[in-house]
């Protein structure tokens, strides 16, 4: 068996222009999800400061941080951001107990979105979208019997997640021109 030690174990980067970002624990622990900048900055949980839950903003984006009841709840910990993200995140687990299951989603623009304007009505900048999402095993434990068993008192069914909507367009000013006439009851 493999045992972490107590603190934080950083568990996946998630890139710059990352969307929609959701992050799980797939079951209520002792654990808690903590957030860094690429420049160490804390975001969320760090430096062994344990937030409320609540909204954040950082890394361009609003981040909403969910911590269930801790006596009433079966469900864990979770992240969640619509983006786009202006710099990469690190994720970490501040681990303290066995069985560390986070379950992550998050999507990224094919070709990212730049601020040339030479480019700006090509659709490939904005509508081609790669997901990514995957499930962060617990490390000690092999025996996924055991990990999954449908009689532990804190497990959470792993629902389908059904994805926001993506608007279809974005519009960019890109000119403006002087107006051909006076406002209000002005003369053409």
């Amino acid at each position: 068996l493999s045992v972490l030690s107590v603190g934080y174990h950083k568990i996946l980067d998630i890139p710059s222009g990352a969307q929609r970002i959701k992050i799980q624990e797939t079951q209520k622990t002792r654990n808690y999800l903590a957030l860094r900048t690429a420049t160490g900055d804390s975001v969320i949980n760090g430096d062994w400061v344990i937030d409320r839950p609540g909204q954040f903003y950082a890394v361009g984006t609003q981040l909403t941080y969910k911590r269930p009841n801790e006596i009433r709840s079966r469900a864990g910990e979770s992240i969640t951001a619509p983006g786009p993200t202006n710099q990469e995140l690190h994720l970490f687990v501040i681990y303290q107990q066995p069985n560390p299951a986070v379950y992550y989603e998050y999507i990224l623009p094919i070709d990212p979105i730049t601020d040339n304007h030479s480019d700006a009505y090509s659709y490939s900048s904005v509508l081609p979208l790669v997901e990514s999402h995957g499930i962060f095993p617990n490390p000690g434990n092999s025996d996924s019997e055991n990990s999954l068993s449908s009689s532990h008192p804190n497990q959470v069914p792993l629902d389908p997640i059904t994805p926001e909507p993506v608007p279809l367009y974005s519009w960019l000013a890109i000119t403006t021109t002087p107006c051909s006439a006076t406002c209000g009851t002005g003369i053409i």
